[in-house]
């Protein structure tokens, strides 16, 4: 019955805080919250609406109910890939454009070309503004650390959906580490330990065989952008001093998780995990770029 339909609709609560409305999986880009592209019924309206649909008889004398009407349209969200985050949000659901600390499979995703699955919207967004701000020529890019208080802020600022840009590239790509050393499961914690230590060992042209399969989406085509992302870099190592092992240094830490108490431990699978991630960008540098990095 539609005037039950306007009244449940109009109930909805909004989603839960630090996670999108998109569903795992889907096909399209993140959805907006309930009645972004509809009307909301005000109070007022929905009272009307409810008294509009009343019952009527059809010539075969069975009941039914009209459609409601009346309604006013209070709320448009729309959302902006190239911005990463939901424009016109009531302030109670501004929680939805939360991206750091949100699981793979929720946070919003837009598509990219060449990958298998979509890519976190956020950062494709820092992505840009690194390269449109020539941080692949910045000395120690990925290494250095920027200022913690403006770093803070600007994440801050994205979670609130209202980052527009930060004065230092260097803020940006500590914000990418800082994306993959929040994500509630790591990128590598999809592997089995014995993968991780096994492909470290490996000579680079036999890495990709290696891998196939071996990392499930959407997970493997987060690490395929994150190998290109970092390969940007290293094409540029004679300027900015980041060869593939500084960058697999710099950035595997964020990438794995150990749980365990035993240091000798944790230091080993630290040290395996650069190894493994210095094997990974080498060979997709290879693979893909025809760029042959130096070991």
């Amino acid at each position: 019955p539609g005037a039950a339909a306007a009244v449940a609709a109009a109930s909805t609560p909004p989603p839960p805080r630090g996670h999108s409305p998109m569903a795992a999986g889907a096909a399209t880009g993140p959805p907006p919250p309930p009645h972004a592209h509809g009307m909301t019924p005000s109070p007022t309206g929905m009272a009307a609406a409810a008294h509009a649909a009343a019952a009527t008889t059809t010539e075969e004398g069975e009941a039914s109910i009209s459609a409601p009407g009346e309604l006013m349209h209070e709320v448009h969200v729309v959302y902006n890939e190239h911005a990463a985050r939901f424009e016109g949000l009531p302030e109670s659901w501004a929680s939805m454009n939360v991206q750091f600390g949100v699981s793979l499979e929720e946070v919003p995703k837009m598509a990219v070309d060449g990958y298998g699955s979509r890519v976190p919207a956020v950062l494709e967004m820092l992505k840009r503004e690194l390269l449109q701000n020539g941080g692949t020529e910045v000395v120690g890019i990925f290494r250095l650390a920027p200022d913690k208080d403006e770093c803070n802020a600007a994440k801050e600022a994205i979670n609130a959906g209202q980052y527009d840009g930060a004065s230092d590239v260097n803020v940006v790509a500590t914000l990418i580490k800082i994306w993959f050393r929040e994500m509630p499961r790591s990128l590598f914690d999809v592997l089995p330990d014995e993968t991780i230590l096994r492909v470290a060992d490996l000579p680079v042209e036999q890495v990709a065989q290696a891998m196939a399969g071996q990392i499930p989406e959407p997970y493997e085509s987060l690490c395929q952008w994150l190998m290109d992302l970092m390969s940007l870099i290293v094409m540029r190592e004679e300027i900015n001093k980041m060869g593939v092992k500084n960058m697999a240094i710099c950035v595997s830490p964020n990438l794995f998780s150990v749980s365990s108490t035993n240091s000798m431990f944790v230091l080993t699978m630290s040290q395996k995990v650069a190894e493994f991630t210095t094997k990974l960008l080498a060979s997709r540098l290879l693979t893909k770029w025809n760029y042959r990095a130096a070991m």
